[in-house]
């Protein structure tokens, strides 16, 4: 086989034509440049190159490239295996400080070279409590280890539900003091791996007009500000809807070439999501109304959970309804009821997630938002019934409804202790560290009740 060369000349030759051009002298010089080149050498070195003449048997060759992958996968699975061995082995050494360089500390200018990376690197969300662990500081040295012996693996992460994260290489990127692991769709999917089906409902009766915990936000602010976190948590195969309501029901309109928005479940994919925060920015704003209807908009999300589509089994699918407001209904039958008669239609199979922002929440509006979550009228004849979570949040923990709100998947599918024997293989993301599309391997761990964890790399 010859090797393919390309030559370029660019001839400035004004006055001269075609028949001017001596060949042999043109045919002469050319040989000079391959041969100055070395083309011969190359080629003489291509030819002594042994190869095998492969058969038109595709599926031989598709064997083998299952089981390379699969080689593959198994030695990523090993390095997930020891860092996760080395965090459990030393749970019991958990603090809330860490001899670990911090991410953000890194200068702006720092450029990324992981010959040199001697560390891990840690961070911790703004949101995170002052009692949030870090891990012993020797699983840096297990990551270490890993990426050494493993060209494959770029990153190494760890993070945790209280939003503190370990990274190897150490490194800096954009944005690192705001960086919170959970609100990255990768960390959803994998602490809840089931698709999800979500439907977002903003109270935007006059009373979200009232000035929030945060400064100089209003409560009707950090409630969209939640919303869309939530959104972003979201994986491509996860769908979803977003409602705003007073005594009446807001719904994206979409354009005239897309207005399935106001009727039907979207995948959660970069265009659809683009729409959906484009809409609760600019389109979900507080009424002159103090009245608030729980049953029209209840009706509303149960209708966009009941919409079919044939290429999506709901039976596998989490359905989930986010219900956030500042206080109780005013107008239209009891919720609770509404959420029964609603529910039953589809087979008991949507949970209910109820937040009450307040302050100047009764005891009465508690109760109702309570009941509605664990579905309290509903009728276990029509299939069972799952209960979702209240979560109150009072004035001076305003600042923290954004996790509260996106994290609602932790009270889904909960891995045992440990670990979950099932990694999350993931569809490409955008490396927050690199900036750059990446794929992820990743273990769901949980330690107790509150404190699952996730540990990643990516390739």
């Amino acid at each position: 086989m010859k090797l393919p060369i390309l030559l370029a000349l660019s001839c400035y030759a004004y006055g001269v034509i075609a028949q001017d051009l001596d060949a042999s002298l043109l045919s002469s010089r050319l040989k000079e440049i391959k041969q100055s080149i070395g083309i011969d050498h190359l080629q003489e070195e291509f030819n002594k190159l042994p190869f095998t003449t492969k058969t038109g048997n595709g599926t031989k060759l598709l064997a083998d490239i299952q089981d390379k992958l699969a080689a593959s996968l198994v030695r990523f699975k090993n390095v997930l295996d020891a860092v996760k061995d080395e965090v459990f082995q030393n749970e019991n050494r958990f603090t809330t400080q860490t001899t670990l360089p911090h991410c953000c500390a890194k200068p702006g200018t720092y450029v990324y070279d992981p010959k040199i990376q001697k560390r891990a690197c840690v961070t911790r969300s703004p949101s995170s409590s002052s009692d949030a662990k870090y891990p012993h500081n020797t699983v840096s040295d297990i990551m270490k280890t890993q990426y050494d012996q493993n060209k494959n693996v770029l990153w190494q992460h760890y993070g945790t539900l209280e939003g503190v994260s370990i990274i190897y290489p150490s490194t800096y990127w954009n944005d690192c003091y705001n960086y919170d692991p959970r609100f990255r769709s990768a960390f959803a999917a994998t602490a809840s791996p089931k698709d999800k089906d979500v439907v977002i409902l903003i109270d935007s009766s006059s009373s979200m007009k009232q000035i929030s915990g945060v400064t100089s936000k209003s409560k009707m602010i950090i409630a969209k500000e939640a919303a869309r976190t939530v959104i972003e948590t979201l994986n491509p195969n996860d769908r979803v809807a977003v409602i705003s309501f007073s005594s009446g029901v807001t719904v994206p309109t979409g354009d005239p070439n897309h207005d399935c928005y106001k009727d039907t479940l979207s995948f959660a994919s970069k265009t659809n999501i683009d729409k959906l925060q484009e809409f609760v920015s600019l389109y979900i704003q507080e009424s002159n109304t103090g009245n608030t209807n729980f049953e029209n908009v209840l009706i509303k999300a149960f209708t966009y959970l009941g919409s079919t589509n044939d290429n999506v089994d709901v039976s596998t699918r989490d359905q989930v309804i986010l219900f956030l407001t500042d206080g109780g209904s005013n107008e239209g039958r009891d919720p609770r009821e509404v959420i029964s008669d609603e529910n039953a239609k589809l087979q008991n199979r949507v949970i209910m997630f109820t937040y009450l922002l307040g302050p100047g929440a009764t005891n009465e509006m508690k109760q109702q938002l309570r009941e509605m979550a664990t579905q309290a009228k509903s009728r276990w004849s029509y299939g069972n019934i799952r209960e979702g979570h209240f979560t109150y949040v009072d004035q001076n923990q305003h600042g923290r409804l954004s996790m509260e709100l996106a994290t609602f998947y932790v009270h889904l599918h909960v891995p045992s202790r440990h670990v979950n024997t099932n990694q999350v293989f993931s569809i490409p993301y955008v490396d927050p560290f690199s900036e750059r599309g990446r794929y992820f391997i990743f273990y769901p761990m949980r330690f107790d009740e509150s404190n699952i964890t996730v540990s990643r790399f990516n390739l």
